[in-house]
Parts: C-alpha cells; sequence; structure tokens
C-alpha cells in the first residue's frame, strides 16, 4: 500500500491510499481517498482500474483490454488535474514491459462528454497515451483505431492547474 500526497492550488493536502496487485496476466490499481480538507469523506473510492493481458499463440495475436469496458475517477473535483494519467502510469509501464499485442478497441461513451469541458477533459486523457479515435457527432462518441500495446505512451509524471505531488510513500512505489 502506498500514500499518495497532492495537494491543491489553495494549499489544502489531500491523502489517497493506492494499492496495485499484479500477475503475469493482469493488473489492478485502488486508489482510496483518505484525507484532506476538501469535504470529500474519508474511505470514498477515487478510482479501481485494471488490465488484462493475453500473449500471443499460433492460434491468435493476443491482446491486452485496458480499463473493462469503464476508466474514471469517481471524485468529479479530482478530474482534470493529471490525476488520472498518474493513476494509469503503472498499468501502462505493466504493459509495456510485455510482448506487443494488440490493445482491445476503447469506446468513447457519449454520456462522458456532458459538457464540452468533459469531452476534452476525456478525449485528452486518452490521447495522452497513444489512442488515435474515430469521433462522431462532434466529438461525442468514438471507438479508438487499431493500436499495439508497444505504441502506448506512458504519461508524465506530474500533476496540472498548479496541483503538485507532495510525496508517494511506499517501499516498492510503482511510481518509481
Amino acid at each position: 500500500m502506498e500514500k499518495l500526497r497532492i495537494q491543491s492550488p489553495n494549499g489544502i493536502e489531500h491523502i489517497i491510499d493506492l494499492s496495485t496487485r499484479c500477475t503475469w496476466a493482469c493488473i489492478s490499481l485502488t486508489a482510496v481517498y483518505v484525507d484532506g480538507g476538501s469535504g470529500i469523506l474519508p474511505n470514498t473510492k477515487v478510482a479501481q482500474w485494471s488490465a488484462a493481458y493475453e500473449d500471443k499463440n499460433e492460434f491468435d495475436a493476443g491482446q491486452v483490454m485496458i480499463g473493462n469496458g469503464r476508466i474514471d475517477l469517481e471524485i468529479e473535483s479530482l478530474r482534470g488535474i493529471g490525476l488520472g494519467s498518474l493513476l494509469m502510469l503503472p498499468i501502462i509501464r505493466w504493459i509495456k514491459q510485455k510482448p506487443p499485442v494488440p490493445v482491445v478497441l476503447i469506446n468513447l461513451s457519449a454520456e462522458d462528454a456532458k459538457t464540452t469541458h468533459a469531452q476534452k477533459r476525456r478525449n485528452r486523457f486518452y490521447e495522452k497515451l497513444g489512442f488515435e479515435f474515430d469521433y462522431q457527432d462532434s466529438g461525442l462518441w468514438g471507438e479508438s483505431r487499431p493500436m499495439t500495446s508497444d505504441r502506448l505512451i506512458a504519461p508524465i509524471f506530474k500533476l496540472s492547474n498548479d496541483w503538485k505531488v507532495k510525496s508517494i510513500d511506499g517501499v516498492n512505489s510503482v511510481f518509481g
């Protein structure tokens, strides 16, 4: 278990517990809000993400599935600051340690694009990871173009909008 300490632009420190479980075939990351001064209740789930890897064999090309259909930060006030990219970092690093396989296509839902700001934030998140999309209805929804896992991009280890990573405490940091 690791503790991620981030600081908002107004100086409030937020503490998030991170746990990561890895096997050869899958990785899961869980982030739970612990403490801070912004009205977010302790033990509120921030994110629970995973990826599954199937190696290629003589019958098929293998695949990696990211998110099991959904990647979402549960706490609205923590969206758009780079936290999602930061949490995706160990998952992408894990994937890139494996032989390249096709990435299961990502389908973007119009439900995640209820405002122009939310739409741009969602699209930017995936595009920073290396995904390219065929967007429909002015970008409200779309499907990723085929790609292999070696084309994924590990996100930059930083937050944006004047948020700061204060520390990541853990013996074997998955962010190191």
